[in-house]
């Protein structure tokens, strides 16, 4: 997966100029030129800043356009966004999914990481340090299911908390702050569907 190519295949699509981009992304037009080139890898923040200015969501960017049939992603092609402030990696999968509203990825949290989302925002941090660069939102009342594969976290969705363990799945929407803390030592691994197509 090239997300410098991708990023300049949307960029031309929407006839916009590198210098257009970089007022409307925040980023600079040198940063940008370099990442179109595959001369540098965005980190998170600058990932999701340049997929603002486009319009898009980060795993819209990071997807590649998919046949209609049979659809494979192989270990090795998933889009994998890194963190390196917290710790936590974020995998897309499934991309043709994307134009049916629906958004499945897979998200490692190291020991002490924690993950916030709200419909305002969305950051990782790690061991009570700052936050890092949000992603962009998802929008108020978006369905999410998580599903635990390894470890354990702790969720709190408003005001309720509750202790996941591998196995358990939970489904909720959207509408306050969801904060995710792995307090262990080891390495909690999970699965998010998020559903921007359904509705209240």
């Amino acid at each position: 997966m090239d997300v410098g190519r991708n990023i300049h295949r949307s960029r031309k699509r929407q006839g916009l100029t590198l210098d257009v981009l970089a007022r409307g992304s925040g980023v600079s037009r040198a940063m940008l030129s370099d990442v179109e080139r595959g001369n540098r890898s965005p980190t998170i923040k600058i990932l999701s800043q340049i997929a603002v200015g486009l319009g898009l969501t980060v795993s819209e960017l990071l997807a590649e356009a998919a046949p209609d049939a049979l659809h494979i992603e192989r270990a090795d092609q998933h889009p994998v966004v890194f963190d390196e402030a917290s710790g936590v990696q974020r995998t897309t999968l499934a991309s043709p999914w994307l134009r049916r509203g629906l958004e499945l990825v897979w998200y490692t949290l190291p020991g002490g990481a924690c993950m916030r989302r709200s419909p305002e925002a969305v950051w990782y941090s790690a061991n009570g340090g700052s936050r890092s660069g949000p992603f962009p939102p998802n929008p108020h009342g978006t369905l999410e299911h998580i599903a635990v594969v390894a470890g354990r976290a702790t969720l709190r969705v408003g005001e309720v908390e509750t202790l996941l363990r591998a196995g358990d799945a939970v489904s909720y929407r959207l509408v306050d702050e969801v904060r995710l803390d792995n307090g262990a030592k080891t390495p909690c691994r999970l699965s998010l569907l998020i559903d921007t197509g359904e509705r209240p």
